[in-house]
């Protein structure tokens, strides 16, 4: 239960002066339902306003205040038109320009004759001055509130600068004095303000630096936020193993029978963790690790040994997967592994016909499937499982913690592995995964060839398109990735269209394929079947193939604006070939505009393929914000905190959390301050 002394921020926006019904819908749209929402939003930069007596040597273009007296109202006569205020400024006419306006609204706020303050952007035109919707209309008396600097924030249409923050005013009176949650040695190192007056301050900045996220009260709140975070994570795990879990001794029997049938040999580091991973399912203690692999480290086979434990014991396991594609791929690949052990496998993906869903769920239910595989189709309630005993996840970083935690509540005391699409850095699987075991897969199988990297500019695509065609003729298989689907205005990019009619009209049209993220899956699949099985032997791609595409076949990979993309992707990408027993060869194109960080990536890329060493390397490159990305839903979406200019304090905050956490015997309702602390950051459902 949230603790009462918040309230009033919990509170609508409604209840505060200044919001309307309009106002209040605005702000819902714009993301700030809550009074709390509204104190969130801090402004991104200062204006300054200068009050001018003639606009003479005003700047256009610039923000200006100036006392005007009303000359007349013009109506349009089309609907389409402005309405407009003329106005005498020191001798000088300056027209006030609204549209769609409200006629009785204007005729009253700006009443022929009468002298006003008005605060806006000039505009210089050659029909004369003019300022559109002023930010300001008011009493000339109120001139000495009107300069100097003021904060300015990122709105949505329809509320002003002015309007907001009058609400804003009231919102802040409603900020309650807290008690602290930070220990005084973490307030003294970094010279951070209490949690209330780091709120005022950022609402009430009085010089640039102040609305900087370096700034000393923003960088608290940051830090709040992240140990927010941080002690969620760990309290969620420290409930989690109070619970006793679910215990699979195995036999072994199903894993020797799949060691036979390997065409490789298991690295040391493969071992090692898969007696970890059996050690924890034989334990009365649930499971909740990571599992980070380089590229073509061999984590599907691992989790697959893994899985085989429980399915002695009478246990169920579910794959859970982001994409179609790679559903069908783990099926395929699982399915070739377990030839003869008699292990059912089921694979749940969301365009199945509704029978053959019925009958899937039936199987699922009864304890007929033993490994499920499949998409978010999964985590749907109807899904029941006979007796779910060890969940693992492929790409953790598609999926939120909630979405984990969906699949975890179909069973009792279920053992979970997560595994990493790429090497994450290990400052950063610690803090964003921090209620987690990790595990690390390191070494890659001894029957892997290294891969060639080479770089070579775009100019040279004449060289390239005659080498694609003879290693064509050789009946070589090769990927070609650009950045984009379609030309772009905005951008002048590699496009996949233009490129697959180029190689089409080069190499015989049934020779190259298209996939991208708009197509449906059934049109997905038919790409890389053709690709794989089929006449095709160039797959022109965006990058949704980087991960979950395996096509031992494949030798060649062929990236276009290689600078555009980030270590991590690159790495991925090059990782799709190399998976058979034919050397292969990646090559990085890059364009004309090539930037020093560009050139370094690519230099990285020439000389290693070690993931570990190459997220260390983006990370140091790319800051914390840009490596991970905004759009991957495993990273949380913070309010205040921004990974890219506060990453800094990742670490600083999952170390105090561990520690908080520890030494809260009971649950945290016993600590008032950090109940607090977490209430203010709970997510809306």
């Amino acid at each position: 239960m949230r603790p009462l002394i918040l309230s009033p921020l919990f509170a609508s926006v409604e209840g505060l002066p200044f919001v309307g019904v309009k106002t209040a819908s605005r702000l819902q749209k714009f993301g700030t339902p809550r009074i709390l929402d509204l104190l969130w939003s801090f402004p991104t930069h200062l204006e300054t306003r200068v009050f001018y007596e003639t606009l003479t040597h005003a700047p256009s273009k610039g923000l200006v205040s100036c006392e005007v007296r009303v000359v007349a109202h013009m109506t349009p006569q089309r609907r389409q038109q402005p309405y407009r205020v003329l106005c005498d400024q020191n001798n000088q006419m300056l027209s006030l320009v609204f549209f769609h306006a409200q006629k009785p609204y204007l005729q009253q706020a700006l009443p022929v004759g009468e002298s006003r303050l008005i605060c806006g952007v000039l505009d210089r035109t050659a029909a004369g001055l003019q300022i559109i919707h002023p930010d300001y209309m008011g009493d000339k008396k109120a001139r000495s509130e009107w300069e100097g600097m003021f904060p300015i924030y990122s709105l949505t249409a329809g509320i002003s600068q002015n309007s907001y923050r009058k609400i804003l005013k009231g919102a802040l009176s409603r900020l309650p004095d807290l008690p602290e949650w930070l220990p005084d040695s973490v307030l003294t190192k970094h010279q951070w303000p209490a949690w209330k007056d780091a709120m005022l301050r950022g609402h009430h900045p009085t010089e640039e630096s102040d609305v900087l996220p370096s700034a000393p009260h923003r960088e608290r709140l940051a830090f709040d936020e992240l140990l927010a975070y941080q002690i969620s994570l760990s309290l969620f795990r420290k409930t989690y193993l109070k619970k006793p879990g679910q215990v699979f001794e195995g036999t072994k029997k199903l894993a020797s029978k799949v060691y036979q049938g390997l065409p490789f040999q298991l690295t040391h580091d493969q071992e090692e963790v898969l007696k970890t991973l059996s050690a924890e399912l034989k334990n009365s203690t649930a499971m909740m690790r990571l599992l980070q692999g380089d590229v073509g480290s061999g984590k599907t086979i691992v989790a697959l040994l893994a899985m085989l434990q429980v399915v002695e014991s009478g246990g169920q396991c579910a794959l859970l997967v982001p994409t179609e594609i790679l559903a069908q791929q783990h099926y395929e690949t699982l399915r070739s592994f377990l030839k003869g052990t008699g292990v059912t496998l089921g694979l749940f993906l969301g365009r199945a016909p509704k029978k053959e869903k019925e009958s899937l769920r039936h199987d699922l239910e009864t304890g007929a499937i033993q490994i499920a595989i499949g998409t978010h189709t999964l985590l749907e309630e109807e899904m029941v499982f006979h007796r779910l005993g060890f969940v693992v996840i492929d790409e953790q970083h598609r999926f939120g913690v909630a979405q984990r935690q969906r699949l975890i509540n179909k069973g009792e005391g279920v053992n979970v592995l997560v595994m990493s699409a790429t090497p994450i850095p290990r400052s950063l699987a610690l803090t964003l995964y921090g209620d987690l075991d990790i595990s690390l897969l390191k070494e890659k199988p001894k029957n892997r060839l290294p891969i060639q990297t080479k770089v070579l500019s775009l100019e040279r695509l004449r060289d390239v398109h005659e080498a694609l065609k003879r290693a064509v003729s050789e009946g070589q298989k090769i990927y070609w990735v650009c950045p984009l689907i379609e030309e772009s205005e905005a951008l002048d990019l590699g496009h996949t269209k233009a490129r697959l009619e180029i190689l089409k009209g080069l190499l015989g049209a049934d020779k190259v394929s298209w996939i991208h993220g708009r197509m449906s899956a059934e049109e997905k699949e038919k790409a890389i079947q053709d690709f794989k099985n089929g006449p095709s032997s160039v797959l022109v791609s965006t990058t949704v193939i980087e991960v979950g595409i395996h096509i031992p076949e494949a030798t060649i990979m062929i990236i276009e604006h290689a600078e555009r993309f980030g270590l991590a992707q690159l790495h991925q990408l090059r990782g799709r070939v190399g998976r058979g027993n034919q050397s292969s060869t990646c090559l990085l194109l890059y364009g004309k505009q090539l930037s020093a960080i560009g050139k370094k990536r690519l230099a990285i890329m020439r000389a290693t393929d070690d993931g570990f060493l190459i997220a260390e390397e983006d990370l140091r490159l790319r800051g914390v914000g840009d490596l991970l990305g905004t759009k991957q839903s495993g990273v949380p979406d913070f309010k205040i905190a921004s990974l890219e200019t506060q990453g800094h304090l990742l670490q600083e905050a999952y170390f105090l959390a561990r520690e908080m956490v520890a030494q809260q015997k009971d649950e945290i309702d016993t600590n008032p301050a950090l109940k607090l602390l977490i209430s203010l950051f709970q997510r809306r459902s």
